[in-house]
């Protein structure tokens, strides 16, 4: 038996499959290797809503997965909400399209989409986040809430035992004038 076979580059967009196909002539056997692509249109970021709802159902209600859809598309498109309702129907590229179906497969190991895109928004900021750090809760959202507006007047001594990504620091600091604001952590990873 003698094995022939021949690669052609694969089309971008294009699904393959091979499939063989054997021939015998004269007492002589050999296999030659065909493949066979399928192209696919470019997809859209409805089409990317779509299979987030499909493929995360029973990951997250369908109200959290388009709010994670939205938070992907911010990061990998530079979508604000309105261009993410306006835009729905515009083809994305295909390396942008591998991003989306990157992040998804994560998301259905159960990783948060802050750790997925190291960013997370706390009191209205942008913050770096990954596993060394907690993701801020909306508790501790409050709880700056409740700080600026009852105590936020005087400028004050505060210090953030604990920072991890430094939210609670820089929040206060920047929304209580004047004030002194320390922080810390025991890990390195998180500073």
């Amino acid at each position: 038996t003698i094995g022939l076979g021949a690669v052609n580059p694969k089309p971008s967009r294009a699904r393959s499959r091979q499939r063989p196909i054997y021939v015998s002539c004269g007492g002589i056997s050999f296999g030659i290797f065909c493949y066979f692509y399928t192209m696919t249109a470019l997809s859209t970021l409805s089409d990317i809503i779509q299979l987030y709802r499909q493929e995360l159902t029973g990951y997250y209600p369908r109200e959290e997965t388009g709010n994670i859809c939205f938070l992907a598309a911010e990061q990998l498109l530079n979508y604000s909400k309105i261009d993410f309702h306006l835009k729905a129907q515009e083809p994305i590229s295909e390396e942008i399209d591998e991003r989306f179906r990157g992040i998804l497969e994560r998301l259905k190991n159960w990783e948060p989409i802050q750790y997925i895109l190291g960013i997370t928004t706390f009191y209205g900021l942008p913050f770096r986040v990954d596993r060394s750090v907690l993701i801020p809760r909306p508790e501790t959202e409050e709880l700056v809430q409740w700080i600026v507006r009852d105590e936020g007047r005087i400028p004050a001594k505060i210090v953030d035992l604990g920072t991890g990504s430094g939210c609670l620091a820089v929040a206060l600091a920047l929304n209580i004038a004047g004030s002194d604001v320390s922080a810390c952590d025991i890990s390195r990873e998180a500073l």
